[in-house]
């Protein structure tokens, strides 16, 4: 009897044991996985043939979420370039000496525990513009079709490359940007263009709207005077859409000029007054209207009209349309 007491007690303390240590809060959790860094091109330097010469900025967006990126570096064709170690994480690539074709671009970030991503972007370089292709903005990475009319290369979108001073959106609203482009400063216009290209003369202009006009060739007389001229040349010019009170054209020389309207006033309080959006699109040309004189040329198409209004302005702040040197 006492041998079979002794048993049931050694199984009882042995179970007790058991299931101590089963409740034991010894057993250390596995440490959580490590997120790599996420890294987002943000300037599509892989959308167009880049032309050589300038320096090419390219804005990334790199980011860790369950760390710290400790470092972001720049390859050019396996060649370390250039390393940032904070955000904002930009950088730079001067294609001066670059050879025309394709080149790969690898970004590397890591983080604080010794993680890495990789992304590659294949890029062409080219070192002639070709009218007709879209082009790469190397300043900010902005994509403009373009068209040859004529003997003449057009950008067929509006400038929309921000400068510190002299440039606004349509209400300071970025997508406004986006559609129209930016509207400048007679000062500004004159200086904004991208490498290779400038802000056309009033000569310029009269070729583009004689080539549009079905009735008024380039040496009629009519393209010398101020005020409204031409039969249809602005119906020809403007966009298919977009123009209030069935005033869109027909853009039948792909030069689509939106109505972008302008800005009249800008305070020094930051209040700014903008003017015509959908009814009208004035451009600047680079041609003075004197020698000296602080009053540019300017162009400009209303919803309500199909000819083109060929006047001057100094204050006002209007669309640049680029054209090729």
């Amino acid at each position: 009897m006492k041998e079979k007491i002794t048993f049931y007690s050694n199984f009882i303390i042995l179970l007790f044991t058991t299931f101590l240590l089963g409740c034991s809060d010894d057993t250390i959790p596995p440490e959580p996985k490590n997120e790599i860094p996420i890294i987002e091109i943000i300037t599509r330097i892989d959308a167009v043939e880049i032309i050589t010469g300038p320096i090419v900025i390219i804005e990334t967006n790199i980011f860790d979420d369950d760390g710290i990126v400790t470092d972001a570096k720049l390859f050019v064709d396996n060649i370390e370039t250039k390393t940032l170690s904070a955000p904002p994480y930009i950088f730079s690539w001067d294609t001066m000496d670059e050879n025309e074709g394709i080149h790969i671009i690898k970004i590397i970030a890591s983080d604080d525990k010794g993680a890495t991503t990789i992304i590659e972007k294949q890029v062409t370089l080219s070192n002639s513009f070709t009218c007709g292709n879209d082009f790469f903005d190397a300043r900010d990475g902005n994509i403009y079709k373009t068209v040859e009319i004529g003997d003449q290369c057009w950008m067929a979108q509006n400038l929309n490359y921000k400068t510190e001073e002299g440039s606004w959106d349509y209400d300071n609203k970025k997508e406004n940007g986006e559609v129209f482009g930016k509207l400048y400063k007679w000062q500004t216009a004159l200086e904004v263009s991208p490498d290779g290209w400038h802000l056309p003369t009033d000569e310029e202009w009269n070729i583009l709207e004689a080539a549009a006009d079905s009735k008024y060739g380039e040496s009629d007389y009519k393209w010398d005077a101020p005020f409204y001229r031409g039969f249809d040349s602005g119906y020809n010019l403007k966009s298919t859409t977009g123009w209030n009170e069935n005033g869109n054209g027909t853009d039948i020389l792909g030069f689509n000029v939106v109505p972008g309207g302008f800005l009249s006033a800008a305070y020094a309080d930051g209040v700014t007054v903008f003017n015509n959006l959908g009814w009208s699109a004035p451009f600047w040309t680079a041609t003075r209207t004197r020698p000296g004189d602080d009053q540019l040329w300017t162009r400009e198409m209303f919803s309500e009209r199909e000819d083109v209004l060929r006047l001057f302005e100094s204050s006002w702040a209007f669309a640049v349309r680029c054209i090729k040197d």
